[in-house]
């Protein structure tokens, strides 16, 4: 029998974090752009964003809950974001996205639509990559560590090789950090 190993980041977390911080900037009316339908990241990141939620009495509006696809994420993301500024309601004041490329997205979408981040909607988004401190407006983030990943797999993989009959069942979980830059600031005033 063998046993299975995990590793993997704490997406639940992450998201809960991203939510914690726009909550500690007043925002009340907060969307969220997911990932891919059915990939354990995206599930585990929605399944983050929605304990936030519930953590700080928040409602959740299910017309600002949209599945993206994180092949196609700036694309995707930039056609979610504009169905839910078209709608004719008050809408959200803060976006979590499920990655930085979504985040990007959304970003452009907001500029298009004549609206400032974070004048008039904060985004988070997830993953740091390089490229978002360099977009028009650096991007707040959750940051996962790849290189941490990186060195825990090939530790696990030369454990399972030296010990081949006997490898015991191992879920490890790394942490995430939030990474505030200038996507979010305090909710607009009503």
């Amino acid at each position: 029998e063998f046993g299975v190993c995990s590793i993997g980041f704490d997406n639940r977390k992450g998201t809960r974090s991203a939510v914690r911080h726009l909550v500690s900037l007043g925002h009340v009316r907060i969307a969220y752009l997911g990932g891919t339908p059915g990939w354990m990241d995206s599930i585990d990141r929605e399944e983050g964003f929605r304990m936030g939620m519930e953590e700080h009495g928040l409602q959740i509006e299910e017309r600002w809950v949209e599945p993206c696809d994180f092949a196609q994420g700036f694309e995707t993301a930039f056609e979610r974001m504009a169905q839910i500024m078209s709608r004719k309601v008050e809408g959200p004041t803060a976006v979590v996205c499920a990655s930085d490329e979504l985040a990007a997205g959304a970003l452009a979408c907001i500029r298009r639509w004549g609206k400032e981040v974070p004048a008039d909607i904060s985004i988070v988004g997830f993953d740091d990559n390089r490229w978002g401190t360099y977009l028009c407006t650096p991007l707040t983030t959750v940051r996962h560590d790849g290189w941490v990943l990186g060195d825990q797999v090939g530790e696990a993989l030369l454990q399972m090789m030296k010990d081949q009959k006997n490898r015991p069942e191992k879920e490890t979980i790394l942490e995430t950090q939030l990474i505030v830059r200038d996507s979010t600031g305090p909710a607009p005033q009503e």
